[in-house]
């Protein structure tokens, strides 16, 4: 989170079980607010001015997140929404905002990242993420079964604009087996980032395929990304957001 954004904010939580009453975690919520004071001694953080004791963590999260409306969630892969006693069903089929999924070791600034993009929401959410850590090598990753195929709809706006920036350097290639390519690529490479299998917003029990097993397996720091923004059904509406992404990523430069 500090390398990504000039503001961070740390929201301390905890967890009460259903009947247990909230003062009885006036203790924990205590130690809670310690440990967000350590963190912020570099006065680069923001803390909130308090601690949520709570039967309802996620619900109490998403009402901070509709009020405050940041512009990335990040959470520990597993342990987080395990604290929080949510599903991934629930957490992902409708998240707050755009929602970061992290899974360490992650350098504080990391040097050399991989970002595998496909094309749409998610991937446009991937690159921005890799843009705003300034690494010294982003490497934008497009996997294709057929390199003489034509280019995917969902890929046109973002291919048109990484082949004119300097500081990413776009690479294309062919697979059948995305997870395993990826995995591959990622040797040496500090963090990989890369969006979540693109689909509808009321579905997504799971990260999809390939980036549950990039989160399993890869030795690197990895953060799956999904925006909140939901995957258009309609092919013309698919080439719509590459041209969307056109722009953001322009305003982003």
């Amino acid at each position: 989170a500090h390398a990504l954004a000039a503001e961070v904010v740390l929201l301390g939580l905890v967890r009460m079980d259903p009947g247990e009453p909230l003062s009885a975690g006036a203790s924990r919520a205590r130690e809670v607010r310690m440990l967000l004071a350590a963190l912020a001694q570099d006065g680069h953080t923001q803390v909130k001015a308090r601690v949520r004791v709570s039967h309802t963590p996620w619900a109490d999260l998403c009402a901070v997140i509709g009020r405050d409306t940041p512009n990335l969630l990040l959470l520990e892969a597993g342990s987080h929404l395990e604290a929080m006693g949510v599903t991934p069903q629930q957490a992902l089929t409708s998240p707050p905002c755009d929602l970061g999924i992290v899974r360490g070791p992650v350098p504080h600034r990391p040097r050399r990242v991989l970002v595998p993009v496909r094309g749409g929401p998610h991937a446009e959410l991937a690159l921005r993420v890799g843009l705003a850590l300034r690494a010294e090598h982003l490497t934008p990753l497009h996997l294709r079964p057929d390199l003489s195929a034509p280019t995917e709809p969902p890929f046109r706006g973002l291919e048109h604009v990484l082949r004119q920036m300097p500081d990413a350097r776009l690479r294309v290639a062919t697979t059948t087996d995305p997870a395993s390519t990826i995995l591959s690529e990622a040797g040496g490479c500090d963090l990989v980032i890369l969006g979540a299998t693109a689909q509808p917003l009321q579905s997504g029990a799971s990260l999809g395929p390939v980036a549950d097993r990039v989160l399993r397996e890869c030795p690197a720091g990895v953060v799956v990304v999904k925006t909140r923004r939901p995957m258009p059904a309609l092919v013309g509406d698919i080439e719509a957001v590459g041209s969307k992404a056109i722009s953001i990523l322009v305003d982003r430069l």
